[in-house]
């Protein structure tokens, strides 16, 4: 059995509760104690490790039942909270996040990063739409993390199950945007974790100079490929999706205690605003 401890005694409540909405998609879990809560140990491979074009494939079928094949209808959620959730997760979170960056002062100093010229992020992120993000925001019931690590073809039952769920998303405990989970799973296509605990990154800077550089790994290289064409299928906008991964990649680049592995989040992201805005 799987063990899940959290300090916060209302983490754990939450998660808990939230795996009542999202079932059958995620493991059925039971409380264990007010800070802790079990479910079965998954037989199976996380979609990092999964090579298989067609299992990749059906992924996106999973996502679609998931999401577009049962939509939330108007009336069953608060319009206006959900808005300001989004303004919450996506605008104000990034904000704080990069003013909290231990080394702003001196990632700030750089005006190229490979080769391209950037902008300081005050004035990239004045050019951002937030409001169309909020306009552009799809309600489903969200899972809050869908990276490729929290995600898991059950071998047994040849089915994918979703582990790590989030508890909410702002203050809400049940609907948040589809976007948001597209480009928690397409921020960790590009930057995965089996690649970054083995060190296959690198990031020098010099003065306002920097160069950075990230081994790929081909299979989710293919499953990136994947979900553009989802999107393109589905009448969803990759190119939105690219412009949110670049702002998680800045809004996770001052939380982990590696600095190095900051340094290069915010670059990263900065290359990778820099060229959404662009286009």
């Amino acid at each position: 059995e799987i063990i899940k401890y959290f300090e916060e005694e209302k983490k754990a409540l939450d998660r808990t509760k939230r795996c009542e909405i999202l079932k059958p998609h995620v493991p059925k879990v039971s409380s264990l104690n007010p800070n802790m809560f079990g479910y079965n140990y998954i037989e199976g491979k996380r979609f990092s490790d999964i090579y298989n074009v067609k299992l990749l494939k059906e992924f996106f079928d999973f996502v679609k039942f998931m999401y577009l094949d049962n939509p939330l209808s108007v009336g069953t959620f608060n319009q206006e909270q959900f808005y300001n959730n989004c303004t919450t997760m996506y605008q104000e979170k990034t904000f704080k996040r990069i003013k909290s960056h231990e080394e702003i002062d001196t990632l700030e100093k750089v005006t190229d990063i490979n080769g391209v010229a950037v902008s300081s992020i005050d004035s990239l992120l004045s050019i951002v739409d937030w409001q169309k993000i909020n306009n552009m925001a799809i309600p489903v019931l969200l899972h809050g993390d869908m990276s490729p690590e929290n995600i898991i073809y059950d071998i047994r039952k040849k089915k994918f199950t979703l582990i790590d769920w989030r508890e909410k998303f702002g203050d809400d405990m049940y609907v948040g945007d589809m976007y948001y989970d597209l480009c928690k799973l397409d921020h960790a296509l590009l930057v995965n974790g089996a690649v970054i605990r083995s060190q296959e990154y690198s990031v020098d800077i010099k003065d306002e100079f920097a160069e950075i550089e990230i081994n790929f790994r081909s299979n989710l290289l293919k499953a990136r490929k994947l979900l553009e064409e989802f999107c393109i299928k589905n009448s969803l906008d990759f190119q939105h999706v690219k412009l949110l991964t670049s702002l998680t990649l800045l809004n996770i680049s001052s939380v982990h205690s590696d600095k190095k592995f900051n340094r290069f989040l915010y670059l990263y992201g900065k290359l990778l605003l820099t060229e959404v805005l662009k286009k």
